[in-house]
């Protein structure tokens, strides 16, 4: 055979791999990290800010009974439980099935209100971690593994 025709085939066999493993490896890989950086931004970051302002409000009071609960102001205001509501609805397509379940059974449940808040917060703080860790950037360990915010650590055993 010919050492052009060889060269031919060699160099279309090269860019026909390429171009495979691009579309089957590299592009799912950056897509797969792109949805990462929207749930991390569009629904985790800014409900860990809500939740962990929310439970400051009433950090001594959570301290003192050994459990989280959820403080809440003027229903107007950012800070209220309406407000954490519509923006988990607004949100919840980002949310991961695991998360949903648990604000589903916040919202909802007929359960002492403790452990249903207790699933819900430490849910969203280990998917928010989670997804932190898995994007490189900088987490907390501790949160990681208790599921309890850095506003209420006293309360990690």
């Amino acid at each position: 055979m010919d050492i052009r025709i060889l060269s031919v085939i060699i160099s279309a066999t090269v860019a026909i791999l390429i171009a495979v493993s691009n579309h089957f490896l590299v592009e799912p890989f950056k897509e797969k990290r792109k949805w990462k950086k929207q749930q991390l931004s569009n629904l985790y970051s800014p409900l860990y800010a809500l939740i962990s302002a929310r439970i400051y409000l009433v950090k001594d009071l959570c301290i003192q009974r050994k459990k989280i609960m959820l403080g809440s102001v003027d229903p107007s205001l950012i800070l209220s439980k309406d407000y954490t509501h519509e923006f988990i609805l607004k949100n919840a397509g980002y949310g991961s099935k695991v998360f949903i379940e648990a604000w589903s059974n916040y919202v909802g449940s007929f359960l002492p209100k403790n452990e249903v808040t207790l699933e819900f917060v430490t849910t969203l703080v280990k998917d928010y971690n989670k997804l932190k860790k898995e994007l490189g950037q900088e987490y907390n360990v501790e949160e990681l593994k208790t599921g309890i915010p850095e506003v209420i650590k006293e309360l990690r055993n």
